[in-house]
């Protein structure tokens, strides 16, 4: 068992059931503990919306055992310098802002990351998956 740091893709994939949903459930079922920065959980609510599927992100949101981590001002600073090493149009992984927040909680912690895509696999992230 371990502990881990979610993204917006993750529980976006999940929400939705698309194909990487049971592997993402059971990683998170699986770890002692799950972080989650309060900048991502923004994220998270707003796609979830988008996406058609707001009220699901909600359930399962209040379903997990979650540790919220609020972004301090040090926070917002290593995820800004995680979007100028990373970013958009700055470097291929194309990391927007809210991917920044998962990042640098999931450094800050030295904890591995549950995301669905690309875009961390091209950083020097530890992926959960």
């Amino acid at each position: 068992m371990t502990t881990i740091v979610v993204d917006t893709s993750a529980i976006i994939e999940i929400a939705l059931g698309d194909p990487l949903a049971l592997e993402c459930a059971e990683c998170l079922h699986r770890a002692d503990g799950v972080f989650i920065s309060v900048g991502t959980l923004v994220e998270t609510l707003i796609v979830g919306r988008r996406r058609g599927v707001g009220g699901r992100v909600d359930r399962l949101l209040q379903g997990w055992r979650l540790t919220e981590v609020p972004v301090t001002s040090d926070g917002a600073r290593k995820a800004a310098e995680a979007y100028d090493h990373w970013g958009r149009g700055i470097h291929p992984a194309s990391l927007n802002m809210g991917d920044c927040y998962a990042y640098a909680l999931a450094k800050e912690m030295n904890l591995p990351l549950l995301f669905v895509g690309d875009d961390f696999s091209k950083t020097d992230e530890h992926p959960a998956l």
